[in-house]
């Protein structure tokens, strides 16, 4: 389902169902450009593309478990050729350990003249016996060990199918959950615009008609109507607007830059939530740096030295001791700093300069790029481009922020706290 942006007879600008283009078409509704030929489609594959993003979500899950079921496969292949050196070499030490007793039992008996009495056949016998019980036993557990890799292989491999099934399951009911999600706010969509239609009808029905109104009155009825739709989607626009908190600046340069005057009333509202998550983001900030210094401190005075992180938070030297300094002094003039934090502190002056330099992170500015065509020494410029872009980089802010008026730890907070 999607809807197609029309002009009314009046020139004004609306939104209808794709479905309900040549209806409106008939009754004197035109396209953007002023044409009144339906186009080849006006539809979008919505399903389709919720299908792709499915796939791509699965494709990255399974590929993270097929990587790890393949290195403990290949770890437990790398200890599987080890098994036959190992038995192997232990077979060879029965075999040579035998061997010597034979020879120590075959010279005890040839200095006491008993080589081909019945004491060495015994011993022969005996001997044989020793060797082959070993050699068997050596053979019980090199067969045990193949059998203990094949086990763990097979382990591998079923933890591996189970969890790509557990994972297609999962994705398969979230996306479930989303699509009927969705289905719902089309469906309410589609009767707005339905209840929509039906006042237009009736209007162009009795307009059609001479149904006695004058030329006023039906102004008044289309100023009415015109007003309820745009009162309808201004309310609906403040409901949804968080939808934009990630960016509101991006938002508020795409609805100035459309070429679309009629949907302006955004920017303010837009701009109005952007301030407002600025403000939160200041006052976040704020009760966050007096939670990490309070910490930073009470680590201090239980180490004694300063490490890095105490260091950056508390702006004392690194490895500075408690001993020399006025722990008692230190904390009463915090304590008088966060009191006036209304007044000119530098922490008052803290939140100012973060908000200053969230604006400037938000600038933007149009350039013109080349544009080439080819490759290496062999590129030729073809033509420009406008983009936007940051107004400011990390470098600019960064000098902007050694200009200011504070101390060197504030410098450092605040760079931290912006992310340049």
């Amino acid at each position: 389902m999607a809807y197609v942006r029309m002009k009314t007879p009046d020139g004004k600008m609306g939104s209808v169902l794709d479905e309900s283009v040549n209806k409106y078409l008939g009754l004197g509704w035109s396209f953007d450009d002023g044409s009144v030929q339906a186009p080849a489609t006006v539809s979008n594959d919505i399903d389709g593309m919720v299908e792709q993003l499915e796939r791509a979500k699965l494709d990255n899950i399974v590929s993270g478990l097929g990587k790890a079921r393949d290195t403990s496969l290949s770890n437990l292949a790398a200890e599987e050729t080890t098994i036959k050196p190992q038995y192997y070499k232990a077979r060879n030490a029965v075999s040579a350990g035998n061997q010597l007793g034979r020879r120590t039992l075959a010279e005890e008996l040839s200095r006491r003249m008993e080589t081909n009495s019945g004491v060495a056949d015994e011993a022969n016998i005996r001997a044989n016996m020793s060797l082959q019980g070993s050699i068997g036993d050596l053979q019980q557990q090199e067969t045990a060990a193949f059998g203990d890799i094949a086990r763990r292989k097979s382990d591998v491999n079923n933890a591996y199918e189970s969890d790509v099934a557990n994972v297609k399951a999962g994705l398969a009911a979230t996306s479930l959950s989303e699509r009927i999600a969705e289905m719902r706010r089309q469906d309410e969509l589609s009767r707005q615009d339905a209840r929509y239609a039906q006042e237009d009808a009736r209007y162009a029905d009795e307009t059609a008609y001479g149904r006695g109104r004058d030329k006023v009155a039906d102004s008044r009825y289309d100023s009415n109507l015109a007003d309820k739709k745009l009162d309808d989607e201004k309310q609906n626009y403040a409901d949804t607007i968080l939808r934009f908190y990630d960016d509101f600046q991006a938002e508020i340069n795409r609805v100035r830059n459309d070429g679309d005057p009629s949907n302006d009333w955004r920017i303010p509202m837009l701009e109005t939530a952007r301030q407002q998550k600025k403000q939160g983001m200041v006052a976040g900030e704020q009760a966050a740096s007096d939670a990490e210094y309070d910490k930073a401190f009470e680590m201090w005075k239980t180490s004694g030295v300063a490490d890095q992180y105490i260091s950056d938070v508390l702006g004392v030297p690194l490895n500075a001791r408690t001993a020399n300094f006025n722990i008692s002094s230190m904390q009463e003039q915090r304590l008088r700093d966060s009191q006036n934090n209304s007044g000119n502190s530098q922490y008052a002056d803290y939140g100012d300069y973060y908000k200053r330099g969230l604006d400037m992170l938000d600038m933007t500015e149009r350039v013109y790029e080349p544009i080439y065509e080819g490759d290496g020494i062999h590129r030729t410029k073809t033509g420009e481009r406008e983009v936007s872009k940051r107004k400011y980089g990390n470098e600019s802010i960064i000098d902007w922020i050694n200009s200011l008026p504070i101390p060197n730890a504030d410098k450092t907070r605040l760079a931290r706290d912006l992310g340049v």
